[in-house]
């Protein structure tokens, strides 16, 4: 089922006679933290079972490493097209969680968590007990909502992450997420944690 791998990276597509674009930011982020995942899974198999791991899924030797630090990089000075954008954010987010929780590079590893400590900050700062209302709406189906919640996946991830549910429907532990619940179940099952400082402000 991993069927991104080795060392080609993915960043445009074709639209025919409209020529070839550059694909939007959290499908690339799904496509090459997988790609990068898959590689080190592949890397792993290989030495348990003491076969010769191939040039182009080993990324230590394809420059995947430095590749994914510059792509982060860039991700952490000029910021993210769709971070405040229904519903498309949560899609860029989930690779970063993936990227923290399971590359065995501490660079890697560390870059992710400085982007994802970076985005809670950010939360905390637009947020107000756990409820935000960010400007873009990317698909028509979101533009006439007036409420807050639908669409705004990092609502109900730092919901999960801060314990901040008072502004849910329902009474004491019987709360109705109506938006947001696959944000939720990745942040549970990753590693990320936000530190104390920015929970505080949250």
């Amino acid at each position: 089922m991993l069927t991104a791998k080795g060392n080609k990276h993915y960043k445009y597509f074709s639209m025919g006679l409209c020529g070839i674009l550059k694909d939007t930011e959290n499908h690339i982020l799904m496509t090459e933290t997988s790609r990068y995942l898959t590689n080190e899974l592949l890397a792993k198999y290989y030495n348990n079972n003491k076969l010769k791991l191939p040039n182009e899924f080993n990324n230590n030797i394809n420059g995947f490493h430095n590749w994914m630090l510059e792509h982060l990089h860039e991700l952490f000075v000029d910021y993210f097209n769709e971070y405040n954008s229904r519903p498309y954010q949560g899609y860029a987010i989930m690779p970063l969680l993936n990227l923290y929780s399971f590359s065995t590079n501490k660079k890697v590893k560390e870059a992710s968590k400085m982007i994802l400590d970076l985005l809670s900050t950010i939360f905390a700062i637009q947020s107000n007990k756990g409820r935000r209302s960010v400007p873009f709406r990317r698909q028509i189906v979101y533009e006439p909502l007036d409420s807050i919640i639908p669409g705004d996946g990092e609502i109900a991830r730092h919901a999960l992450l801060s314990g901040e549910l008072s502004f849910y429907n329902g009474e004491g532990d019987s709360k109705v997420i109506n938006y947001g619940t696959q944000f939720m179940v990745v942040s549970a099952i990753s590693d990320y944690i936000i530190p104390d400082f920015i929970l505080d402000l949250i």
